[in-house]
């Protein structure tokens, strides 16, 4: 039997009460026999039944009044709370009618994300907002036995743009306006869906680039075992992948284990190591050379936990490597030859040549004073002599040019470094020069330097510069000007020669200090072709260079720069 309702308790408890209270009081009065205590008791007894059923209608009807607006204040704060929290959601929230699917209301966040004005989503049904092809499920979906609250799951919605978007819907059965509907809460979830498919296809290309890849690709722990390899690897060494999976590499030989160990550790502290060669073991035994680069692999909190390498074989290109190296051996050696051979006949020319006409001087000379010596004046004998010696001498410095240049090529240049005073070297070097010229050129020196005791060898620079002033003046007219300059700065000391000769073509400066060669402009000025070679060996001894600035019919400038670090 259900439960009495209050009400109906209270009032037929007030019911028993008040017939109670009235047969009592009736009962009492009859037995008083006085009409007129009687009539007033009844005047009282009505008026205290009045009052106190007003009393009680007063207290009754004062909570129910004060339940009612306490219920109404709920109600309404309720109705603030929920059109605050709709209207203000981040989230985009909307009420459909059940029946007929149109759009109720709406919060801000829908208008803004879909694009649509208040008036124009209030104009249209939930259908709307679908691309089309997707409305048969959607209408599938609203036919079956809904549930109070409903996780719709994934959903596409189409923004007023034409954009398409991936939602997740929950929606919640409501009463609004007095009809059945639906309050809809939209979580936009594309950019979500567009990173997992992202993750998924980079995942699938890296996938394919892994297993596609010619070279072969490991991925070890920190402790140095395989977790991972692909195909090419098991081509590379012939061990297959669930053979090498939680295993050390077994194609590492038993010499290279610490090397291996060292490459992880280098990895694990994050060094990127690129095109390390070393040697490996394939399974039959073979002995391959591989190139080796190796990379940390990072976890989401950028802590190292795998090390992937990417190993080449490259014992093929190794032996292409030898084959060429020989090859490139033979080609220098037969250039050398060949350099050699030319070399040789430029000898046997210049010999043929230079030497010829001094022993030619020479012999005619002496033939000259034995036939017909009574017969010569004095002034004739001194000039056949003096013929000899300068020939001689000619001859003897052709020799030492040719000696020293033998000397370097057999056992190395002699270079014996002691203090040398630069411009006193340079000071008599012109002094030796000008006595040769016999007043046919005007030879100047300039000192413009400061400290000029440097640790040299002397015999050598001497030479350089003998040879650069007997240049000088042999590829110049009479009476031009020959200058040597010597200055200094922070970092190298110069002495400059320079001339006012025949100059030098330019298609023959690039071969102008290779022994015995000449330019072709020289004509029948007498030379060997070495005193430059031997000058540019001098300086470099010295860790200097020799520079040359040219100009046909304009001169030449030599300019010899030494290290300031030889000064002491």
């Amino acid at each position: 039997m259900p439960r009495m309702r209050l009400e109906l308790r209270l009032s037929l408890l007030y019911f028993a009460l008040a017939t109670l209270w009235i047969i009592l009081s009736d009962a009492l009065l009859a037995a008083v026999a006085v009409p007129e205590i009687v009539s007033a008791a009844q005047t009282y007894k009505g008026a205290l039944f009045v009052f106190v059923t007003s009393l009680l209608l007063f207290v009754l009807l004062s909570r129910e009044m004060g339940r009612r607006r306490k219920a109404d204040r709920a109600a309404r704060e309720g109705e603030m709370k929920f059109s605050y929290l709709f209207l203000n959601n981040p989230l985009p929230m909307w009420i459909y009618d059940l029946e007929t699917l149109a759009f109720l209301d709406v919060n801000q966040a829908a208008i803004d994300q879909y694009g649509y004005s208040r008036a124009e989503f209030l104009s249209l049904k939930i259908t709307d907002i679908r691309p089309p092809e997707d409305v048969p499920r959607l209408m599938e979906n609203l036919a079956e036995a809904r549930p109070a609250l409903q996780r719709s799951g994934l959903w596409r919605h189409r923004l007023k743009n034409g954009q398409i978007i991936y939602v997740d819907i929950v929606s919640y059965e409501v009463r609004f306006d007095g009809c059945a509907a639906a309050l809809v809460v939209a979580h936009n979830v594309t950019e979500s869906i567009r990173a997992r498919r992202d993750l998924q296809e980079s995942s699938e290309r890296l996938k394919a680039v892994f297993n596609a890849s010619p070279v072969a690709i490991f991925v070890f722990d920190t402790e140095g075992r395989i977790r991972l390899s692909n195909p090419a690897a098991e081509q590379m060494y012939g061990w297959g992948a669930a053979e090498l999976i939680g295993q050390r590499p077994p194609f590492v030989p038993p010499d290279k284990t610490t090397e291996f160990d060292a490459l992880i550790r280098r990895a694990l502290t994050d060094e990127i190591v690129t095109n390390f060669e070393t040697e490996r073991v394939r399974r039959d035994g073979e002995l391959i050379q591989v190139s080796i680069s190796t990379a940390a692999i990072h976890d989401a909190d950028s802590a190292v936990y795998e090390v992937v390498a990417v190993v080449s074989d490259i014992t093929e290109r190794k032996r292409m490597e030898a084959d060429l190296l020989e090859k490139e051996k033979l080609r220098l050696a037969l250039n050398k030859e060949v350099e050699l051979r030319n070399m040789r006949d430029r000898f046997m020319s210049m010999v043929s040549h230079e030497f010829r006409n001094p022993l030619s001087v020479i012999v005619s000379s002496g033939d000259m004073l034995e036939r017909y010596y009574p017969r010569l004046s004095e002034e004739s004998r001194s000039e056949h002599f003096a013929n000899i010696r300068t020939y001689a001498s000619r001859l003897t410095d052709m020799l030492d040019d040719i000696l020293a240049l033998l000397r370097a090529e057999s056992i190395g240049p002699e270079f014996k470094p002691t203090p040398v005073d630069l411009a006193q070297l340079c000071e008599n070097a012109v002094g030796e020069a000008r006595l040769k010229a016999q007043n046919q050129w005007q030879i100047h020196f300039a000192n413009l330097s400061g400290q000029t005791i440097i640790k040299a060898d002397e015999k050598l620079l001497r030479h350089a510069l003998n040879n650069l002033l007997s240049n000088a003046m042999k590829y110049s007219p009479p009476q031009s000007v020959v200058s040597v300059k010597l200055w200094q700065d922070d970092q190298r000391l110069h002495i400059q020669v320079a001339d006012q000769g025949i100059g030098i073509p330019p298609e023959n400066l690039k071969r102008l200090f290779e022994p015995f060669y000449r330019a072709e402009n020289v004509g029948d000025i007498p030379g060997t072709g070495l005193g430059l070679a031997i000058t540019k060996q001098a300086v470099e001894l010295h860790n200097g260079q020799l520079e040359v600035e040219s100009a046909v019919g304009l001169g030449s400038v030599f300019t010899i720069h030494l290290p300031a670090s030889l000064t002491t």
